[in-house]
């Protein structure tokens, strides 16, 4: 039975929700007060209803309270319908908000739908998958395949939180703080004990590990500019390097065979002029013997029946008959290139009425050799690459970053409002602008920040005061206030008990005397009140040169039958004349107001001192009485 914990301090409204919920089926706890709530609430509860005006503790510092403690479901059952009210509820975690009145009704359907929602959210939080393991957390128990793992409970706490957090890399110290935060001696392998248990109880590799290293590599080349440059360059340099070199090796023993053929095909063409004029066979022998001595190539003649005459090279020497045909029936020379590189061209004459063909072969050793040579190099060539290639990648990548990380530490120190240094680039390229530019840029944001404070400082000092100023009024008004809800009080009293002929206001006379002097007294505040009220604290005053002296006689006389009526002696030391400026009416009132509440705090038949003095350009009014003194402070 689902159990539902009612906070609410009116009794029929707690009759009305009780009753309810318990033909419903409910469970029912009662709470009168926010303290009584927070004692009743534990685990439970399975739903919050909630008033806002409560006794103790109100609705919100009880929903505070209980948030942080559970996620239950909390309602709140209230009369404020106001939007400022029903946001602040929402902002700490309530599911609904309800004005009163409100239908039982339709409550208790609000109540269905938020706990049948929360069995639903607990029922899929309590089982975790992943590909063919499932773990059922309520149940501890785990399942790989249909087959029940059995798993120690580090082992377990370990595999549920990489099921729950699938594809987060924990580091060894996360992982400890998790699980082994309450021993305090532990090992940091511990953790590779446990996974490796795991792995052989699952007989599955589930759960990556990744080695202190790769995690850094890759953060610092996701994170480094310099490392992300240095690698794409790398990368390229030795890409470029590696597609010439093999090219290289590919094509150049090709142009080499070429060019030699060429060469040998020059040479054999101005030979056959020459053994057309021979006059035998012998001595065309002879001739070609010294074309190959010459040309380092190999020979053969021919006669038209296919017959080798003669050979420079004691080698047997095999061609393709049908090139060989071609050759014969076409006069000029031609080219047969085999896959060893060996060229092979043949040349028609004819002596003495007879035709014959001479071949001639190149020597393919020295390019065999070269070749050779070549690809034993390549290796060596390929790591002095490599080595060339991080070293210039260093040396570039640093170069192009260097400004730009200077920069990015210039911005961040911007960032946080602190512009010294500035960033130092000697460049003129697009890089050395940028540096000039935010320099410009730190240096105006400088100036305009020192304006703004200036500004902020002045405008503060106005705030200041203004605040000041309204606090004197704020506190002017209070007193004032205290001081009308006295005589109010008094004058109220004296009526009533003239009106109701109380024992004691036989007089009447006097106390309507009393009576007047009192409405006197809230006439003068009452005019305080008003001119205070006008001035709004924004009256401008205006300086003028006045005697001092003559403005507090006058004053004095004003106050004469006041002084008598309380057999009052003054004592006066003010000399004929003191110049100041000040505001005449300013000051006329405050020179009032306090010989008015030195005479009126005095006891009767006390004494008044007052002195008038002028020293080092300063104007000094002392008013001195016997009574009640207004406190330095």
């Amino acid at each position: 039975m689902q159990k539902i914990l009612i906070v609410e301090d009116d009794i029929d409204i707690q009759d009305i929700l009780k009753n309810h919920l318990i033909d419903a089926g409910y469970e029912v706890a009662v709470a009168s007060d926010g303290v009584s709530g927070i004692a009743m609430f534990d685990d439970t509860i399975d739903l919050v209803l909630l008033d806002i005006m409560l006794p103790k503790i109100d609705g919100y510092g009880v929903c505070e309270v209980i948030r942080k403690r559970s996620q239950v479901p909390i309602i709140m059952l209230t009369a404020l319908s106001d939007e400022e009210n029903q946001l602040r509820g929402f902002e700490q975690q309530i599911d609904d908000y309800i004005p009163k009145p409100f239908s039982p009704k339709i409550l208790l359907c609000k109540i269905a739908a938020i706990l049948r929602r929360r069995t639903a959210e607990n029922q899929n939080q309590s089982l975790l998958t992943y590909k063919e393991l499932s773990m059922d957390v309520d149940g501890f128990h785990v399942y790989q395949g249909g087959n029940e793992v059995v798993l120690t409970s580090k082992e377990f706490a370990l595999l549920r939180l990489m099921l729950e957090n699938q594809g987060k890399v924990f580091t060894r110290q996360m992982l400890l703080d998790r699980l082994w935060a309450d021993d305090l001696e532990v090992e940091d392998r511990i953790v590779d004990s446990h996974i490796k248990n795991i792995r052989k109880k699952l007989n599955a590799d589930y759960i990556k590990q990744l080695e202190g290293w790769d995690i850094e590599l890759i953060r610092k080349i996701k994170t480094s500019l310099t490392a992300k440059l240095f690698l794409a360059t790398t990368v390229l340099l030795i890409l470029v390097c590696l597609l010439s070199v093999f090219s290289m090796a590919r094509y150049i023993p090709q142009t080499y065979s070429n060019r030699l053929s060429a060469e040998l095909q020059r040479q054999a063409n101005d030979l056959v002029p020459v053994l057309e004029k021979a006059g035998s066979l012998e001595e065309c022998y002879s001739l070609v013997q010294q074309f190959t001595a010459q040309t380092k190539s190999t020979a053969y003649i021919e006669d038209s029946y296919g017959d080798i005459l003669y050979s420079s090279d004691k080698l047997t020497i095999t061609t393709d008959k049908d090139s060989i045909a071609t050759i014969q029936e076409n006069p000029d020379s031609a080219i047969i290139a085999s896959d060893e590189l060996l060229t092979e061209a043949g040349y028609v004459f004819t002596l003495l009425g007879s035709d014959y063909t001479l071949y001639v072969q190149s020597d393919t050793v020295s390019v065999n050799q070269a070749i050779e040579a070549i690809w034993q190099t390549v290796p060596l060539v390929i790591l002095g690459i490599f080595f060339m290639s991080i070293l210039f990648s260093v040396i570039y990548s640093r170069y192009i970053t260097k400004p730009i990380i200077e920069l990015s530490s210039t911005s961040q120190k911007m960032a946080r409002l602190k512009f010294e240094p500035h960033g130092n680039s000697n460049r003129s390229d697009e890089i050395g602008i940028l540096s000039d530019s935010l320099n410009t840029l730190s240096d105006n944001l400088q100036h305009t920040l020192a304006e703004l404070k200036k500004s902020n400082s002045e405008l503060e000092a106005e705030i200041s005061k203004e605040r000041e100023l309204e606090k004197k009024q704020q506190e002017f008004f209070s007193a004032a206030s205290h001081e009308l809800k006295t005589p109010l009080t008094i004058l109220k009293g004296h009526l009533m008990g003239m009106l109701n002929k109380v024992k004691g206001y036989e007089n009447q006379e006097a106390y309507m005397e009393r009576s007047l002097a009192v409405v006197e007294k809230m006439e003068t505040l009452v005019k305080e009140l008003l001119y205070v009220s006008k001035t709004d604290g924004k009256q401008r005053t205006e300086y003028k040169t006045i005697d001092f002296a003559e403005l507090l006689r006058v004053q004095i006389a004003d106050v004469t039958d006041l002084l008598s009526e309380k057999e009052i002696s003054l004592s006066v030391n003010i000399p004929d004349k003191i110049l100041c400026d000040a505001d005449p009416a300013q000051m006329e009132r405050a020179i009032q107001n306090v010989l008015v509440n030195a005479i009126r705090y005095s006891p009767n038949g006390e004494a008044i001192y007052i002195s008038l003095s002028n020293d080092k350009n300063t104007v000094s009014c002392k008013v001195e009485n016997t009574g009640v003194h207004i406190p330095e402070e």
